[in-house]
């Protein structure tokens, strides 16, 4: 299992430091795009605990919103019990292009079936989706 580079991850965390514990936040930037942030509570898998949230950029086609795109991440801390320690993306939403990928299905008692060369592929992704983020204004 993969996680976001340093400067993905450093994005990433800003932008969970300001949600200050709200469930659900909405970020405006000077490009006009809004970027939504929730959070879904805490995961114990063989990896360690980890808290799941979910980051989207949205746009309106008739009646429709549309994601575009929308992950999803696993924040796994620091904390020493960890085995896995980072924010590692486990799904991929854009709808647009009917696009619906799970690198990661979480099973009962948080079991966790990978798809390494997917979850690779959406590291890669998110990694280059944090930097636009970053580009649009969304982080200083």
């Amino acid at each position: 299992m993969k996680a976001l580079n340093t400067e993905a991850t450093g994005i990433f965390l800003h932008l969970l430091g300001r949600m200050n514990d709200a469930p659900f936040i909405s970020f405006q930037s000077p490009a006009g795009v809004p970027l939504f942030m929730e959070g879904y509570g805490v995961l114990d898998s063989g990896f360690g605990t980890s808290y799941a949230y979910s980051l989207m950029q949205s746009k309106v086609v008739g009646d429709d919103v549309l994601r575009e795109p929308q992950f999803f991440f696993l924040h796994f801390t620091n904390d020493t019990s960890n085995l896995f320690r980072g924010v590692c993306p486990y799904c991929y939403y854009r709808d647009s292009s009917g696009i619906r990928e799970h690198s990661m299905i979480i099973q009962p008692f948080g079991h966790l079936d990978l798809n390494l060369n997917l979850q690779e592929r959406h590291v890669e992704m998110a990694n280059n989706w944090m930097a636009q983020i970053k580009e649009q204004g969304y982080v200083d």
